[in-house]
């Protein structure tokens, strides 16, 4: 990892670095690369060069914060938003080892700025921390294990399967050594995430999922038949792998959704209204119609859809572009594990922007409160009252 962040890092203030590269310095800051690997590629590729900044730790961090500001707000640019937009929080450099992913935008959707809400009126006697990588895997005999809590190596064993818990944190399968994969019989495997819980999985077949919060996926312990199928509820993005002779079937609900080798984003939650499937690359079959990269299938008939919002949540963020304040704090809830109240009713607000799914509540409302919205935590209950 660092010496390809060391190599990006190098031509990206040089300014020869690519666009297909600075994508790849993009993804790398949001797949949340851990600081050693960050400080140690900017040491190596920028500190060493640099005679004024001393290599101890607070002058990289220092390094550190200026240059991921950069690559934001070039990021920013890139997107070229047809609004302007204020960033609401100024890194520094005590906070941001804590929050080195962190975006946090907010604009009004018909061009009003938001200013600043650096006091606030949020009432937080208590913060509340995001959520984080949290799941129980439930086994076919029924038994749990709760993978937060699981230490690395094999965590159980699935007829002549081995469910492995790797360094990163992910679960995979893998054949037990001389037993070439087979099975004595079709066993199902369940991981479900809670509110505040998200978690990544290899299916046996090296399929790469993500769960966000509160969904879950049932799925075989091995493949052995002629297809490939899984059901789900609530939020799931799948890199399936390819196989042309077992396709891959997903089930939510009433929808099923048939692929060879794709990437994709399922959202099944019921609060949300009917079920949204969107394609990132390859395609799929719904039903009879075929979904092509940049589509969504929602409500029976192929739409528009803006990717990159559809799949933020995977990237760490929340992309609030035209949301209003209803559809915001659905998101809030199931990330902070809140209950959400409306003593006089939802007030009538539409946001845009984004921010990083790394930051504690208490920052986030304040962001919020600046459209005139005010918010009151209680616990676990979050108040939401129009002001006067």
């Amino acid at each position: 990892m660092s010496s390809e962040l060391k190599s990006l890092l190098e031509q990206y203030l040089s300014g020869s670095l690519s666009e297909e590269d600075f994508r790849r310095l993009w993804s790398t800051l949001q797949d949340r690369a851990s600081d050693a690997d960050w400080l140690e590629a900017i040491e190596q590729a920028i500190l060493a060069k640099n005679e004024t900044l001393s290599p101890d730790y607070s002058k990289a961090a220092e390094a550190l914060v200026k240059i991921k500001e950069r690559i934001v707000e070039e990021e920013i640019k890139r997107r070229k938003p047809v609004v302007r937009i204020l960033p609401m929080l100024k890194y520094a450099a005590a906070i941001a080892i804590a929050v080195l992913t962190t975006v946090l935008i907010f604009y009004s959707t018909k061009g009003d700025k938001f200013q600043a809400n650096t006091a606030g009126t949020v009432k937080i006697p208590q913060d509340v921390e995001p959520g984080g990588d949290k799941a129980i895997l439930t086994l076919a005999d029924g038994s749990t294990i709760v993978l937060d809590n699981a230490s690395d190596g094999q965590i159980a064993k699935q007829g002549y399967m081995q469910v492995v818990k790797l360094p990163n944190g992910q679960i995979q399968y893998k054949s037990i050594p001389g037993d070439n994969g087979k099975i004595a019989a079709i066993s199902y495997n369940t991981m479900s995430t809670p509110r505040g819980g998200q978690y990544q999985l290899i299916l046996p077949d090296g399929s790469k999922v993500w769960l966000n919060a509160e969904s879950s996926i049932t799925y075989p312990v091995a493949f052995t038949e002629h297809e490939r199928r899984v059901r789900i509820i609530g939020e799931v993005y799948f890199e399936v792998a390819k196989d042309k002779t077992k396709p891959f079937h997903v089930e939510t609900g009433d929808t099923e959704i048939e692929v060879l080798g794709t990437h994709f984003n399922v959202k099944a939650y019921a609060e949300d209204g009917p079920t949204k499937t969107s394609l990132l690359e390859g395609s799929v079959k719904i039903n009879t119609q075929i979904l092509k990269p940049g589509e969504a299938f929602m409500n029976g008939r192929i739409v528009p859809t803006n990717i990159e919002q559809d799949v933020a949540w995977k990237n760490g963020i929340f992309n609030f572009n035209n949301q209003n304040l209803s559809q915001v704090m659905l998101q809030l809830a199931r990330w902070y594990d809140l209950q959400v109240e409306y003593p006089g009713g939802i007030p009538e607000k539409e946001y845009g922007g984004e921010i990083g799914r790394n930051l504690r509540l208490g920052q986030v409302l304040k962001g919020l409160e600046n459209s005139g919205v005010h918010f009151e935590l209680i616990g676990k209950r979050v108040v939401v009252t129009k002001e006067n």
